[in-house]
């Protein structure tokens, strides 16, 4: 979904860590390949030889990423049919028969619908041979019901764990998932891709599956990113005339200011985002006066003497799936403390010097400052 920095350690594996795992592994690609050939043909080259690899330097570990292309379905379905895939390709096609000898692994990229299928084995026939395997499951073979309902319930599971969990971290990742709910307009597609939730992943029928499965395989619409010359070792056919379509994911926001959400459910009452440039450095966020003075990347903060009402503040920044760069607080309140002063407090903070810096040094300055608040602040103004 994006990279990701948050101060709290703990973090699952599928969100992210201190140092977020899904980071867009910039590998240099230079052979685009779409499948163009029956599994039959491949492990030849497109003019039909065969190609040799004994005398190629290769190393122990290769990735091949698997890209899923522009259909007609709409980019919310396409996201909920894609997280599926990924869960069938992890947890079955990487242990058939010729596969489980290797170590296989599948990442999701920072790009939407992009995976990276890494490959390990010392040797090459081997590593070739899951990565065939694996190719063949993705465009040829029959997908069992059963494996679907399985990888459909621990899809479901993975999705309700970030989006509907109140424990501590968690809920973090709960509560800023309803803040860009709040953010993004209805229908566009961050706002799509935001809204999925664990329910709507486990009532997917497997024929809507199918059908999506079916209709990329017949308009070849799964396209595979190597370095040679893997390409041409597992015969995947030359670039179509049309290069992969682009989606893109630019969404209209609502105006800036205060938004009413509920994050209250998930132990994170209040959020305060900053947009950021997209291209905004990394270090430059974690050497700003704010991520040093709200104890990012420590523990908890120290940061709320005088704000009695506030118990703590995390502060967190996400690349949203490549698009749109946040920078976010959220804000906890103390049990001993009413909401009204709460409310005033987190108002406050939003003021801050150290936040405003960091406002004014971004290119829509207080345009893209929000305020996420209980709606029952926004009835005690």
């Amino acid at each position: 979904m994006g990279r990701r920095t948050i101060s709290h350690t703990g973090m699952p594996k599928a969100r992210g860590t201190i140092v977020s795992s899904l980071v867009l592994l910039l590998l240099g690609f230079t052979t685009y390949s779409t499948i163009g050939q029956s599994p039959q043909e491949l492990r030849r080259s497109p003019d039909g030889k065969n190609v040799s690899t004994s005398s190629r330097t290769r190393s122990s570990t290769e990735t091949l990423t698997i890209r899923l292309t522009t259909t007609s379905a709409s980019i919310r379905d396409q996201y909920v049919y894609a997280g599926i895939l990924h869960v069938l390709l992890r947890d079955r096609a990487s242990k058939l028969a010729d596969t489980r000898t290797c170590n296989v692994t599948i990442h999701v990229t920072d790009r939407l619908f992009d995976f990276d299928l890494r490959v390990r084995h010392p040797e090459p026939t081997q590593r070739d041979k899951c990565f065939l395997e694996i190719v063949r499951y993705i465009i040829e073979n029959e997908i069992e019901e059963a494996d679907f309902v399985a990888a459909r319930a621990t899809k479901a599971q993975e999705t309700t764990r970030w989006t509907a969990s109140a424990e501590p971290l968690l809920g973090i990742y709960a509560a800023e998932r309803l803040a860009y709910l709040a953010i993004y307009q209805p229908n566009s597609p961050l706002h799509q891709l935001y809204s999925v939730s664990g329910e709507d992943v486990g009532s997917v029928p497997f024929e809507s599956f199918r059908d999506w499965m079916l209709r990329n395989r017949l308009e070849k619409l799964i396209a595979f990113d190597a370095q040679p010359p893997l390409p041409q070792i597992l015969g995947l056919g030359a670039a179509h005339s049309t290069d992969a379509t682009s989606i893109s994911l630019s969404s209209s926001r609502a105006p800036s200011g205060t938004l009413v959400f509920d994050g209250e459910r998930f132990g994170v009452p209040a959020l305060i985002m900053v947009s950021l440039d997209p291209h905004y450095a990394a270090h430059l966020i974690r050497s700003s006066d704010a991520w040093r003075r709200f104890a990012c990347n420590r523990p908890s903060s120290q940061s709320n003497a005088g704000n009695d009402a506030i118990l703590s503040i995390a502060c967190f920044s996400h690349f949203v799936f490549a698009t749109d760069a946040w920078l976010g607080l959220a804000v906890r309140k103390s049990n001993a403390s009413g909401l009204e002063s709460f409310c005033r407090q987190v108002r406050a903070l939003a003021d801050d010097p150290d936040v405003q810096s960091l406002v004014r040094n971004t290119t829509e300055k207080s345009r893209g400052l929000y305020v996420l608040l209980p709606s029952k602040c926004t009835t005690q103004e």
